[in-house]
């Protein structure tokens, strides 16, 4: 965590402040950062229900930079939505995700780590779940990365 940039930490900061009624987690670089492997995010993912991605936007209004929109995923059969905003310089996107989904089942089953960050803690996807998903779009390079660094501990 240490070599996670102050914005990010911010950004990361007014992110725990105005979702703290809405469920999400982070994923990719700075998810790994934050439990303890060594990656410098330059930005952030989020995973949220597609169903509060129109809270989302009100809250984030002055952050947004692109309102939802459908994306093509990586995984076959996945249906994903997403929000750009950008907070403190930093890129965040938040994919949405319908309530039977690929990104959303650690959500809807409360399959995530909460890592201490300060005062604040921020719910993460499991460094399991990041093996599984990234093996799903192929990117087994950081996939073995993780269970490298899991066997470690």
């Amino acid at each position: 965590m240490e070599k996670m940039k102050k914005e990010i930490i911010e950004a990361l900061k007014i992110i725990h402040e105005k979702m703290q009624d809405i469920k999400w987690y982070l994923i990719g670089s700075a998810n790994l950062s934050l439990q303890g492997m060594d990656f410098s995010p330059n930005d952030l993912d989020i995973i949220v229900s597609v169903v509060d991605f129109p809270e989302i936007s009100k809250i984030f209004n002055e952050f947004l930079i692109s309102d939802m929109g459908q994306i093509k995923s990586s995984i076959k059969d996945v249906k994903l939505w997403k929000l750009k905003l950008k907070i403190n310089n930093i890129d965040i996107e938040i994919l949405g995700e319908d309530l039977g989904g690929f990104y959303i089942k650690d959500l809807k089953n409360n399959k995530l780590d909460f890592i201490k960050l300060g005062e604040i803690t921020i719910p993460c996807r499991t460094l399991e779940s990041e093996i599984n998903a990234y093996e799903k779009l192929n990117r087994t390079e950081k996939a073995e990365l993780i269970k490298n660094f899991l066997n470690k501990k």
